[in-house]
């Protein structure tokens, strides 16, 4: 497939994909702890600590330049995180929820850190600098729409099914396993969505010289994260 390969079809569930993991891990786990009866001090001591791969995420992101692709990873990653999603569905009705499911948000944390990561390098390869500047508002306003999809529409269903069954526990392992299933298929449209762009450019780049050293890309990690549509603004935003 092109570089310019219908951005409209894929840029929209690509940056969804970013925000309604990040919304749900950081804001809905907090709901629905406090549904579940897990007093605040847990919750806030243990679910504050969910934040810190998005502000590390500059420690590993150099990996995701070296290894594999960047459409491998942030498939890979959204596929770990839909799964991720349906455990805590299913952990919540066991007497020990909390522990498993709090791990499981972490695994879910560090994907979709790295799917944040990925998914902006993604972008910056598969369109040209006039087609970036276009997108940049269509990113940030699906990646809202996300936002508001996780902190309301996965909110009120939640509230609904409490409502519906009389059983909390129910209602939000039913909330969690419908999350996992939504990102499976955000995971699989992107799947064949995406171009395949960046195989060719991998290719091109291993042939004509010796690969690039982890330092490199650690120091040029930083000035290339400009795109401020993205989660990383959203996360500036919430903590200040």
């Amino acid at each position: 497939m092109e570089t310019d390969n219908r951005p409209w079809y894929w840029i929209p569930f690509l940056n969804f994909a970013s925000g309604l993991p990040y919304a749900i891990i950081i804001s809905v786990s907090v709901i629905m702890y406090k549904s579940l009866g897990v007093n605040n001090e847990d919750i806030g001591v243990y679910t504050s600590l969910l934040y810190l791969p998005w502000v590390i995420k500059p420690l590993w992101s150099p990996f995701i330049d070296l290894y594999s692709t960047k459409r491998k990873w942030f498939l890979a990653m959204q596929f770990v995180i839909s799964i991720a999603f349906l455990v805590v569905g299913l952990s919540i009705p066991m007497n020990n929820f909390f522990i498993i499911s709090l791990a499981v948000f972490w695994v879910a944390a560090f994907a979709s850190a790295s799917n944040d990561v990925a998914s902006d390098g993604f972008y910056m390869l598969a369109l040209e600098k006039e087609q970036q500047s276009f997108f940049l508002g269509i990113r940030s306003t699906f990646y809202r729409l996300s936002m508001l999809t996780g902190n309301g529409l996965i909110v009120i269903i939640g509230g609904y099914l409490e409502q519906e069954y009389g059983d909390k526990q129910k209602a939000w392992s039913y909330t969690m396993i419908i999350v996992g299933f939504i990102m499976a298929v955000l995971t699989v449209y992107n799947y064949f969505s995406t171009p395949r762009t960046e195989t060719k450019i991998t290719n091109k780049q291993t042939e004509s010289g010796p690969k690039v050293s982890f330092g490199a890309v650690f120091s040029s990690f930083f000035p290339k994260e400009t795109d401020w549509a993205g989660s990383d603004i959203y996360l500036i935003v919430q903590v200040g």
